[in-house]
């Protein structure tokens, strides 16, 4: 009896291992299409050199509407808060260099350097000037209106930034070029600053696939830092008038 008993478990034992080897095949199955599925849309920009370039902003394009036609979003209605974004200066720099925000945010410019700064913007809509100041005594700038505010220092000619004020959905390329794109989208305005004051619009499918879930945008430029150094004696004179520490 005890032999026709493990008889029996081993005659018995290959259906439930085969049901569940099924199960996790199908599993299996069931998981790759879904992570396919769930796979972001990638848009790829390279300048004519092939290096990747960040910082370029790009609304998504849902359908046949353009983001630029689409209805405005009262930030005040989607926040308790007035929003608020930091833009530093450090090592005579810009920190980030392109920033998105919303209407209604307000841009606080922190002085992490160890000399004065002099912001403005002449940029129509958004225009101010937040003279020579240190570390934080500088009252932030509210952005009320909508479009590219380009930023500079009266001090420092090398330093540049710019913020995108937009109401619609932005998305940004990182360090790899790379920016992901929500579902549904089917065509794609981009702006960058060597493109010069308008965005450019295509439908994904005008650009090269170049991966399963991913579209090529080479850019007509070869990118350098804008905020390089400018090595010029008038510009040296100016850092040591404005340093804490002037030597």
């Amino acid at each position: 009896m005890p032999r026709l008993f493990l008889a029996s478990t081993k005659l018995d034992a290959p259906a439930p291992v085969a049901g569940f080897a099924v199960t996790l095949l199908l599993g299996g199955a069931l998981a790759l299409l879904t992570g396919a599925a769930m796979a972001a849309t990638e848009l790829l920009f390279e300048d004519e050199t092939g290096a990747p370039v960040s910082d370029v902003i790009v609304w998504p394009i849902s359908g046949s509407l353009s983001l630029q036609n689409a209805p405005a979003q009262d930030a005040a209605a989607t926040s308790v808060t007035t929003p608020s974004r930091n833009i530093d200066q450090r090592n005579k720099r810009f920190e980030p260099f392109i920033s998105s925000v919303r209407p209604g945010t307000n841009v606080f410019f922190p002085n992490s350097d160890d000399t004065r700064h002099h912001v403005y913007s002449f940029s129509e809509g958004n225009a101010f000037e937040r003279k020579l100041y240190r570390a934080n005594e500088a009252d932030p700038v509210r952005f009320e209106n909508e479009g590219i505010v380009a930023l500079g220092c009266n001090i420092h000619d090398n330093m540049q930034a710019y913020v995108v004020v937009s109401n619609d959905a932005i998305v940004q390329s990182n360090s790899s070029g790379r920016a992901s794109l929500p579902e549904g989208t089917s065509a794609v305005r981009i702006w960058h600053p060597s493109l010069g004051d308008e965005p450019l619009e295509t439908a994904l499918e005008d650009l090269t696939k170049v991966g399963t879930d991913t579209y090529s945008w080479p850019l007509p430029f070869t990118w350098s830092d804008p905020q390089a150094p400018k090595s010029n004696a008038q510009l040296e004179s100016l850092l040591k008038q404005f340093s804490r520490d002037p030597k």
